[in-house]
């Protein structure tokens, strides 16, 4: 009962924060033209600074600066890896930059982190998804998440994730870092931080694997 309360406490706080980091960071109209749009070919300040257009931007639905709000992801599918859990694989041609998931989850501070990272170790779980947004806010993909949390580690991936300001809160994007080819497995770097003295095997099999999570390759 004590631990549901706090989670609901929690909850509230975040939301509370949240509020207020919205109208702290609410981006500006931008002046594109046109023929820009938004595009990732323009000059849009917003993307320049990493920053979604509001959704009165002056071009409506042909803004291109939207995609998060919009939720346009490529098309994906799970798939069993071999030795590795399930896999995210991409049904389609991807280019450089392009926008592949956003990874979401329940929001939680650090002490809520340590409680349940402990609750994960008593009851023998291994795996756990947590993402960290800022200082006071982790994304935990444990108890609710998108197929972002099914996207495997590598040390040589083929997308890295960036932090973009939407409507005033800091969300997480996976980017493809190079053109993907349909069928390829969807895969980023978790630059894993390790608790405690146990290291975790890393299984990407690629060349410049370092063996262990959280160990650069």
């Amino acid at each position: 009962k004590q631990w549901y309360q706090r989670r609901v406490a929690i909850t509230a706080g975040m939301k509370e924060y949240e509020k207020q980091l919205k109208l702290e960071r609410m981006p500006f109209p931008c002046d594109c033209t046109m023929a820009d749009k938004c595009s990732a070919e323009s000059s849009c300040i917003n993307r320049v600074l990493l920053t979604e257009c509001p959704t009165g931007c002056r071009w409506g639905d042909e803004c291109e600066n939207q995609r998060f709000q919009r939720r346009q992801y490529p098309s994906t599918k799970l798939v069993k890896t071999e030795g590795r859990g399930w896999g995210l694989v991409v049904n389609e041609d991807v280019t450089q930059g392009t926008l592949v998931h956003e990874y979401v989850g329940e929001i939680i501070d650090e002490q809520e982190v340590q409680n349940r990272l402990q609750n994960y170790q008593a009851s023998g779980i291994t795996d756990y998804y947590m993402l960290t947004v800022e200082n006071s806010r982790i994304i935990d993909a444990k108890p609710k998440a998108n197929n972002a949390r099914f996207m495997n580690h590598s040390c040589d991936p083929n997308c890295e994730t960036q932090k973009w300001n939407v409507l005033g809160l800091t969300c997480i994007g996976l980017f493809a870092k190079c053109d993907i080819k349909a069928g390829e497995e969807l895969t980023f770097d978790y630059q894993f931080d390790t608790r405690g003295q146990e290291k975790k095997a890393c299984l990407c099999g690629s060349a410049n694997c370092s063996g262990f999570l959280g160990v650069p390759a």
